[in-house]
């Protein structure tokens, strides 16, 4: 089976993902064609809607549809999340085919083909799990959309909650919810949550210090000893997890933040450094013990051969000792400087990136307080003046 047939199993049973992504002959061009028809008639419902029910425009400090930062958001937001789902999808397929030549063990094919039934669920226990999962997001939806609005009022109010005068517009804000979070949210956590949990748990037993059944690969081409994949893999998963900071980037630039958000926005950079390090941790741990044992093996070598050539406090050598203790101090010096951890330096520092931008957004949306977005577009006038 193809790469590309063997990606497109993974959604063939989405019908939100069938139908946007099509077959396993992937087309960009015919992903955004579709995207933007739904968008666009999305937008246009939406318009309507609210142009009928007189909320595109509410008096501050509540938010109408034209005044809604999340839906302008949205039009980066719902294909972000899509295509980081289907980057998810092929870095996946790309560390599953590498894993039998990372991976010494005879189960190793039976365990990858469940890990793909698994995260294609093509399983019962996968069936289940999805369910609960979609049932979650139903619940969500009914807490946050349906029983905040109709039993708390929210405040500041929005078109999208406030049944009692606009209800058409709640109506079709919950329509919109249950499409959005079952339909889009949901399949693209499950992508990330079945393959995270099932890779972490398969390189856990064949990491370990018992079972160490890793191949380690000193000299490879990748320059971390055959293993990058692995931080590929974990740095596509955080990619998508980071995703809803397309929708806390324009909320913080329109309403502001405060201490809470700051709060915040730090726990989530916590939350995606755990993603992006779960992982890595085995994999770290068998190569830092690859590194010691030949650490070890070349320093009993060196000392058995300088234990050979000292004699009561003299040294007796000739060229081809001093060659051979010349040698092995190279290699030790080069065993030392192995990398220990799986993903190369341009994978760190967009990792590095992904955190700290977000924060530095927020910090400076403080210490301005609440007025980043009046300055940018100050600087943005002088610029083009």
């Amino acid at each position: 089976m193809t790469q590309e047939c063997q990606t497109f199993r993974y959604w063939k049973n989405n019908w939100v993902f069938h139908c946007l992504l099509g077959g396993p002959e992937l087309s960009y061009l015919r992903f955004g064609m579709r995207f933007g028809i739904i968008l666009a008639g999305w937008y246009l419902t939406a318009y309507l809607v609210c142009w009928g029910q007189d909320c595109l425009r509410l008096p501050s400090p509540n938010v109408g549809l034209l005044q809604d930062p999340v839906m302008a958001s949205m039009s980066f937001f719902l294909p972000a999340v899509i295509l980081l789902s289907l980057n998810v999808i092929r870095k996946t397929e790309a560390l599953l085919n590498q894993l039998p030549t990372i991976v010494d063990h005879a189960s190793v094919e039976g365990e990858i083909d469940a890990i793909r039934r698994f995260v294609a669920r093509e399983s019962r226990t996968a069936v289940y799990c999805y369910w609960a999962l979609q049932g979650g997001m139903l619940l969500l939806v009914f807490v946050f959309q349906i029983a905040l609005s109709v039993f708390v009022k929210p405040d500041p109010i929005s078109w999208s909650m406030w049944p009692a005068k606009y209800p058409y517009a709640f109506y079709f804000a919950t329509v919109w919810g249950v499409f959005w979070w079952a339909g889009i949210v949901t399949n693209s956590l499950w992508f990330v949550a079945a393959s995270f949990g099932q890779i972490i748990l398969f390189l856990f037993r064949h990491s370990s210090s018992k079972a160490n059944h890793i191949i380690i690969v000193p000299l490879a081409a990748d320059g971390r000893c055959g293993l990058s994949g692995i931080g590929s893999y974990a740095f596509a998963v955080t990619l998508q997890v980071s995703s809803g900071l397309l929708i806390a980037i324009p909320w913080a630039l329109c309403f502001g933040v405060d201490a809470r958000f700051i709060l915040s926005s730090v726990l989530f950079a916590i939350l995606l450094a755990v993603v992006f390090l779960l992982p890595l941790f085995s994999i770290h741990g068998a190569m830092k013990r690859s590194q010691l044992k030949e650490l070890e093996w070349l320093s009993e070598r060196f000392q058995t051969m300088y234990s050979k050539v000292s004699r009561e406090g003299q040294l007796i050598v000739d060229h081809e000792t001093v060659s051979y203790l010349a040698n092995l101090e190279n290699l030790y010096t080069r065993a030392e400087s192995l990398p220990v951890w799986p993903f190369k330096m341009k994978t760190f520092r967009r990792f590095m990136a992904l955190i700290v931008l977000p924060i530095a957004i927020f910090v400076l949306q403080m210490i301005t307080q609440n007025a980043l977005m009046e300055h940018i577009r100050a600087f943005v006038n002088a610029v083009l003046k």
